[in-house]
């Protein structure tokens, strides 16, 4: 059985061993493996696929920004959000929209509630 301290000399010869063989020996630019090219026929797809998600992804923000009366996007709504913004898209004809002054009496529609 070894001792850790007969572990620790063999780890520093190896490590000095390391060390002299580098010095020793300057690696040229013929000792590294060539580098791998770009398979063209693997990036001409991904490049698709990456533009295509891109505008995917940008055509669907800009659609639900300007449907959504240039507002952000609303997340989490409650009973009670849902419901003010039916009242408001009754109202004003837009989710999003509470105006002043646009009619000072309620549409007859209201009238049933």
């Amino acid at each position: 059985m070894t001792s850790t301290f007969e572990l620790k000399v063999n780890c520093v010869q190896n490590s000095n061993i390391a060390i002299h063989y580098l010095t020793s020996h300057p690696a040229s630019l013929t000792d590294f493996p060539p580098f791998q090219p770009v398979p063209i026929e693997a990036v001409i797809p991904f490049a698709v696929i990456a533009t295509f998600f891109t505008l995917t992804g940008s055509g669907l923000s800009a659609v639900k920004y300007y449907t959504n009366d240039k507002k952000p996007a609303r997340y989490g709504l409650d009973y009670w959000e849902s419901q003010m913004m039916e009242r408001d898209r009754r109202l004003t004809g837009s989710i999003r929209g509470q105006s002043v002054c646009v009619n000072l009496v309620a549409p007859p529609e209201f009238s049933l509630n």
